[in-house]
């Protein structure tokens, strides 16, 4: 046989051999989709109090809707969409029906909450973020990005699941004209969670998330 052609294959062989499959790869998640139930999940505050999902959920004759939201202090999606999530967190601060729960499952942050309380309080950011030690949740619900938002509604199943709204903030804009002003976002997430304390179905159910990976133990 020729040397080249033995060469390549020989190659490809190994390559195939070295390409970590979906099942070996830890990043690979399948992310829960609508109407499926809500994973049992444990979660962690920054001064180190176990919190469990059923807590956060309460009674279910309280038809909470708890809005998780997989969070990184680090990802620069996250720090640009971060005044649209405080701005979430303030309108329904009165709606005792609605729930937040930021998450930060990012293996080079959990150890650290010293970190992140200082970033929240510098930054002036009212909502509560809690450790995902492990990524167990973010496995759970299959988060892929920070950040990755879900829904889960009165009934404890999945209603949503995307991004907080439809934002690109990390385009950027070049050109001899300065580009005209983008139209306002569509405020996915606020939809989700305003159909969710109906009881209804949110019109955009799916939406690709956009953002950081998180980084996985």
């Amino acid at each position: 046989m020729p040397l080249r052609p033995l060469l390549t294959g020989l190659l490809a062989l190994a390559t195939a051999s070295a390409a970590p499959s979906a099942v070996e790869d830890p990043q690979v998640v399948e992310t829960k989709k609508p109407g499926t139930a809500a994973p049992s999940f444990e979660l962690e505050t920054l001064d180190a109090r176990k919190v469990t999902s059923a807590e956060l959920l309460g009674d279910a004759k309280d038809r909470t809707v708890l809005v998780l939201v997989f969070w990184s202090r680090q990802c620069p999606w996250v720090e640009r969409w971060n005044p649209d999530l405080e701005a979430l967190v303030q309108e329904f601060a009165k709606q005792p029906r609605v729930r937040f729960a930021v998450v930060d499952s990012d293996k080079n942050e959990t150890g650290n909450p010293k970190a992140i309380r200082d970033y929240l309080s510098q930054a002036k950011y009212s909502f509560t973020v809690y450790l995902d030690r492990g990524n167990a949740a973010a496995d759970a619900f299959g988060a892929t990005t920070t950040p990755h938002c879900f829904v889960v509604g009165r009934e404890r199943k999945i209603v949503y699941t995307g991004r907080i709204n439809d934002r690109r903030p990390l385009d950027a804009v070049a050109g001899p004209k300065p580009a005209p002003p983008p139209p306002p976002p569509d405020p996915l997430l606020r939809k989700a969670i305003l159909a969710a304390l109906e009881g209804k179905a949110p019109d955009v159910p799916v939406d690709a998330p956009t953002g950081c990976r998180i980084k996985r133990q």
